[in-house]
């Protein structure tokens, strides 16, 4: 049974049309267990996720495909724009925690330009346990290891990565009729092969049906507000069913792989704060103190698609006279196009440290939550304005 272990959606910001609940429908009327959460970056929509597999029967995968490099304080210091993917998934509750916490750090302590945060390999050594780990696309460092430097030195950062995740390490193969990817994958097959282990078969979904390639192409093109100079490698990245990924004509033993990569992983809830204290206004009177030390962080505001916006977008990126512009807008409109903190309000985790419950990131020199309002209340934070009444209590 194959389970789909790279998926891109809503929190992907401008980079999938992908909706959580007709994506989790699909997976439930083909019979599939199973559905992983792997948004670039940062994990937003870890809520709905699950209350949409919940309803459905299906198992969430909660994940992430992270931006990797070697050393992040370097690549910060040399304004290196370089780096690699990599796909965490969290196996227990241990893993889950683990994940929050990585990507929280990320963001906060390995900012780049506050556009991305990036993990490293002292990261991964530090939130390494409750994780399984999947090479990434082919623009992993495995991956471009290997076809700038060859199979023994793309063999050494797969012995590395081993190192730390032992067999929850596993190799990560593809086909999007992407020549680049091609070659990679062949020689990833290789090196996988002289380490006894089994490659896992994934398609790098960010839309649901063939036909909404298009409408990822205008969402990618005018992320910021016009017209940009780039295409997507291919137009193979819906969700695909089983027998659409056998026909890629790999070995059943990778179709396989997922679904034992998918056992691994424990049927989680996320996590939420149960006990609760009482807030006093002492405790809030410096918003910027409470947020420094890990207890607090301003919310996170959404910005979205509206619907002329997303019909300006498709015209501008298909051409005046788009037979289906309308369709296409329709597909866009109500994604979110970034977060930004709302300073008004600041989520508190009643004196714990808030990324173990709500993971965070950094934009506009605020450390902000990956959440909105209603998710963080739903992980047992509380979400108040910054001049609070002189003493509130618990809710």
């Amino acid at each position: 049974m194959f389970v789909h272990l790279h998926c891109h959606y809503s929190g992907s910001y401008s980079d999938s049309v992908l909706r959580i609940p007709a994506a989790v429908e699909k997976v439930r009327r083909r019979g599939q267990k199973a559905l992983a959460l792997t948004d670039h970056g940062e994990i937003p929509c870890a809520r709905l996720f699950q209350q949409e597999c919940r309803r459905s029967g299906v198992k969430p995968l909660f994940g992430a495909e992270i931006y990797f490099v070697e050393n992040a304080r370097e690549t910060i210091e040399k304004n290196d724009r370089e780096r690699f993917h990599l796909v965490l998934l969290a196996k227990n509750p241990a893993g889950l925690k683990n994940l929050f916490c990585l990507l929280s750090d990320a963001w906060t302590v390995n900012s780049f330009e506050e556009k991305r945060g990036l993990v490293d390999w002292a990261l991964l050594e530090k939130y390494r346990e409750g994780l399984v780990v999947l090479s990434g696309c082919f623009y992993s460092l495995i991956g471009q290891t290997f076809y700038r430097q060859g199979k023994e030195a793309a063999a050494k950062i797969l012995s590395r990565y081993r190192s730390i995740f032992g067999d929850d390490f596993f190799v990560e193969v593809a086909r999007h009729g992407v020549k680049e990817e091609d070659r990679i994958v062949a020689g990833l097959i290789k090196v996988a092969g002289w380490q006894g282990i089994t490659p896992v078969l994934t398609n790098d979904a960010h839309y649901l049906d063939p036909e909404d390639w298009n409408a990822h192409e205008v969402l990618m093109r005018t992320r910021y507000d016009h017209v940009i100079d780039f295409h997507a490698h291919s137009h193979e990245y819906w969700l695909k069913s089983e027998e659409e990924m056998r026909l890629l004509g790999f070995p059943e033993a990778y179709l396989e792989q997922t679904a034992a990569v998918a056992d691994r992983c424990e049927p989680l809830t996320l996590p939420r704060i149960e006990e609760r204290k009482n807030i006093f206004m002492s405790d809030l009177s410096n918003p910027e103190s409470l947020i420094s030390s890990g207890r607090a962080a301003y919310l996170a505001k959404m910005n979205f698609i509206d619907g002329p916006t997303a019909l300006r977008h498709v015209r501008e990126t298909l051409g005046a006279g788009e037979p289906d512009e309308e369709n296409v807008a329709r597909r866009i409109v109500g994604l979110p196009r970034s977060s930004e903190p709302d300073t008004e309000h600041i989520v508190y985790a009643f004196g714990k440290p808030l990324k173990e419950f709500v993971p965070l990131k950094r934009a506009a020199g605020k450390i902000m939550t990956q959440w909105d309002k209603e998710a963080c209340e739903q992980a047992g934070a509380i979400v108040l304005a910054r001049c609070p009444v002189p003493l509130l209590g618990t809710r």
